[in-house]
């Protein structure tokens, strides 16, 4: 008996899925490939006569990706303005906030060889982004062919949110980008290879294991403000045996395959003008900033990161905790930047170099401790990445030590002043403009979760019973490990999945929460408190191993709340991001007070933010987000993380700083380190 029967990835299919739980998780069911798991949702469930037939493939077809009359088989994300003018040309104009903004194609695209013509009019860059997906509102996952003025590396790749540049342009080859003229670019992916061709030049040729693993859209892309003009593409996910690069007949396993337009091609003309950070800087500012760690590092908007330029380098004034760069990338720093740039084993060597003034610490977050007070200790300025510290103990010590020895510290997260808030879909000023006008009563109650907009990236979880491995030969994993208790090797201890593991991190939780909870702490006025309660619901964590949790509540003297919704188990219906007695706030600013918005108008605005960290180091001024505040929300995520570790509720004096009438969980407070490391 035929049970259930559909037809992906139609349009029907589409609104389906972009409806209900699945609303906030719009890659959910993308992927082409992949495994089929059984799944017991907490009741007993047994299955049996388990079978399975694999039905034979479809062939390749022809796939336009622009049909030159609408959007059809694309998706916007960000307020700029994407549409097609009279002339057939796609066009895209600055929206309101003038920044980022992405149009991807709703299929996936895994081998393609894509062919485009562009034409840059002004000084800024862009590109085309492949095996790529953009979680809301606007920040793109995947690797991008960029396309950037003469001396930008046009043709190169590089990886968002990641590694960042794995190829970069010979300096000798610049040249062959035509400025202020038509250019052709030709990107050919086939498993874990990728090809560039710039008018006709090859540029790059890469294997990445990571690439080849992975799955996701094309998207194309526009910096802040002017507009990007496309008159059609072609793409493919079975190549072509045709010998011209910019052949029109050519073989898909795509999904939604369109008519191919009259042109072929795409074309496009950046206009926007430059932003600082948005392209890749090749020149040096005055002060003489240093990088230390090992982990993904994100690609920061340059109005949060005036020190884009050197925290992206990819190997200058670098430690990597005790880890050799891989062969692809060995010297590309001194390549780009030239023999200014120092790389240390050592991160003491780093922090004690005279010519160092600023440290950025981008290491697992066991290390962000002892970093930060030693930086301070030597005299250096630090920007450090989140959650600020790991245990509530950490982050005392470095407040006890920023303000001894007189530094400026910026902790990196950013929404509590600039951008989008996730999902929300709205910046953070406007909600503390409104909380701090009374409006919506008093105590508050904020729900982080998926219904609100909000993702707490459950696939960082540890495994249990991990079998010894052998140790890199480029590795020094015993400094790694540092203060941490010494385990034996395993790759997933390490590298891009020590979140799961309580030693290093806290799962999504301490990944995600200063990101989510730090702007409610601004809004809710608690930068100088914490809560006075911790409830948690959640499974028996393992020792080890970081688990998954439904829900956990945080409770502040005066009533107000902070709740946490684990993916999966989201509360249902339409739910409040922010609800009191006299009113709620929704995604998207939705707001239950007749006329909010003109209210709000006669109201005065939140008090003015230092957001300028140069500015701060410059002027030995507080920087908006600093040490205190940093630690009073790091303090959240880690009161979070000893509840669940205990599995059970906790009382906390936000004034001592200790739990009340709980030795265990004040031995999680300050955790021993292992010799001979301390702060």
């Amino acid at each position: 008996m035929k049970i259930l029967e559909f037809e992906a990835w139609t349009d029907d299919w589409f609104a389906r899925k972009a409806s209900g739980k699945w609303e906030t998780a719009p890659e959910y069911g993308l992927a082409r490939r992949g495994v089929i798991c059984l799944q017991d949702h907490g009741y007993p469930a047994s299955f049996r006569n388990l079978k399975i037939k694999e039905l034979p493939r479809k062939a390749g077809s022809e796939v336009s990706l622009f049909n030159g009359r609408d959007l059809s088989g694309w998706e916007a994300y960000g307020t700029e303005k994407w549409y097609v003018d009279p002339q057939g040309l796609l066009v895209c104009e600055s929206g309101p906030d003038k920044q980022y903004g992405y149009l991807a194609t709703r299929a996936y695209y895994d081998d393609f060889d894509l062919t485009v013509e562009f034409r840059q009019l002004a000084n800024g860059n862009s590109g085309i982004f492949f095996r790529s997906f953009i979680e809301p509102p606007v920040k793109v996952h995947g690797w991008q062919c960029e396309v950037a003025p003469r001396g930008n590396d046009t043709a190169g790749i590089y990886e968002s949110y990641g590694r960042g540049w794995l190829v970069q342009i010979p300096d000798e080859k610049e040249s062959l980008l035509k400025e202020r003229d038509w250019n052709t670019l030709r990107l050919r992916v086939e498993g874990d290879h990728v090809q560039t061709w710039l008018n006709g030049e090859a540029m790059a040729d890469l294997h990445d294991a990571k690439i080849g693993a992975a799955q996701g859209r094309i998207a194309l892309q526009i910096h802040d403000g002017g507009g990007i003009r496309y008159s059609g593409a072609t793409s493919a996910s079975r190549h072509s045996d045709h010998p011209n690069p910019t052949a029109k007949q050519i073989e898909s396993h795509g999904n939604q395959p369109q008519k191919l337009s009259e042109n072929g091609g795409c074309r496009h003309a950046l206009h926007h003008r430059p932003a600082v950070g948005a392209g890749r800087p090749r020149t040096h500012r005055p002060e003489r900033p240093a990088h230390q760690g090992h982990h993904r590092r994100r690609r920061h908007r340059p109005q949060q990161l005036p020190l884009h330029q050197y925290a992206r380098m990819p190997a200058g004034s670098h430690l990597r905790c005790g880890q050799r760069p891989p062969p692809e990338r060995r010297g590309l720093g001194r390549r780009k930047f030239g023999q200014t740039l120092k790389t240390y084993h050592f991160y003491r060597d780093l922090i004690t170099d005279p010519n160092v003034d600023i440290v950025h610490i981008a290491t697992p977050p066991h290390w962000h401790g002892i970093m930060a007070v030693e930086a301070a200790k030597a005299g250096k300025d630090i920007w450090c990445e989140k959650p600020m510290t790991r245990t509530i103990g950490e982050g005392k010590r470095v407040v006890e030590a920023v303000r001894r020895y007189g530094r400026i510290f910026r902790l990196n997260t950013w929404f509590r002043f600039a951008d989008t808030f996730y999902g929300l879909g709205t910046t953070v000023e406007p909600l503390k403009k409104l909380v701090q006008s009374g409006m919506l009563g008093w105590p508050l109650k904020v729900t982080i979760s998926g219904a609100t907009g909000f993702t707490w990236k459950f696939y960082w979880v540890g495994r249990e019973h991990l079998e010894p491995q052998p140790v890199p030969a480029a590795l020094d994993y015993d400094l790694w490990l540092g203060p941490a208790p010494a385990k034996p090797y395993n790759a997933h201890r390490t590298h891009q999945t020590f979140r799961g593991y309580w030693d290093y991190d806290g799962g999504g939780l301490t990944d995600m929460g200063q990101h989510y909870m730090d702007p409610v702490q601004y809004l809710l006025g608690k930068d100088d408190t914490s809560p006075v309660k911790i409830e948690v619901d959640a499974p028996q964590q393992h020792p080890d191993a970081v688990g998954i949790w439904r829900r956990i509540v945080y409770t502040y003297e005066d009533g107000c709340q902070i709740v946490l919704e684990g993916e999966g188990f989201e509360s249902s219906g339409k739910v409040p991001y922010i609800e009191g007695p006299l009113g709620k706030v929704y995604k998207g600013f939705e707001c239950t007070i007749p006329d909010v918005m003109n209210k709000l108008a006669e109201m005065p605005d939140p008090e003015p933010q230092r957001t300028d960290f140069l500015a701060c180091v410059r002027k030995r001024e507080h920087f908006a987000l600093d040490e205190v505040k940093g630690h009073r929300s790091s303090t959240l995520v880690n009161l979070g993380a000893c509840a669940l570790r205990l599995n059970r509720t906790l009382h906390f004096d936000p004034d001592a700083q200790l739990f009340i009438g709980d030795d265990a969980a004040n031995r999680l407070i300050d955790q021993p380190m292992r010799s001979p490391w301390k702060i």
